[in-house]
């Protein structure tokens, strides 16, 4: 029997294994993946947050991310000649949608095989986020 895993720097230590395996297939996230334990009630708690649809089936892992949508607006104000006329009108020209990779939680308690797995699991929500893969439905995105 394995000893479960009760670090963070274990379990940094299984996500880097992870990430080697997978970019001898080919898949690779640039960048820091945080990771973190997380009682079942941090987990539980993160996950009613995010309204997801997983809410009571006893999540072990969760990867948390951060969207922010920055909008370029341009003030147009109607001219007739060198005089304004009437209110001026808001057009957007570009909206710029900023990123963020939070960090992957990880249920405290299991032991390395099974935290591998479901750290697996995380790492490919994380690199569905990080190469923008378009929004899949719920059942597709969790079985993958």
């Amino acid at each position: 029997t394995s000893v479960a895993v009760r670090d963070d720097a274990e379990l940094a230590q299984l996500l880097v294994n992870i990430r080697k395996r997978f970019e001898v297939l080919g898949v690779v996230a640039e960048g820091k993946i945080p990771v973190q334990l997380a009682s079942a009630q941090k987990l539980q708690r993160a996950c009613m947050k995010r309204s997801s649809p997983h809410i009571n089936c006893g999540v072990l892992g969760l990867t948390r991310t951060k969207l922010l949508q920055e909008q370029t607006v341009l003030v147009k104000q109607p001219m007739k000649g060198q005089v304004p006329v009437g209110r001026p009108t808001n057009e957007v020209q570009d909206v710029n949608t900023r990123r963020f990779l939070k960090g992957v939680l990880v249920q405290v308690g299991m032991s390395p095989e099974f935290t591998s797995t479901v750290l697996a699991h995380e790492f490919g929500h994380c690199y569905m986020f990080m190469h923008r893969f378009p929004k899949l439905s719920h059942e597709l995105e969790e079985g993958l």
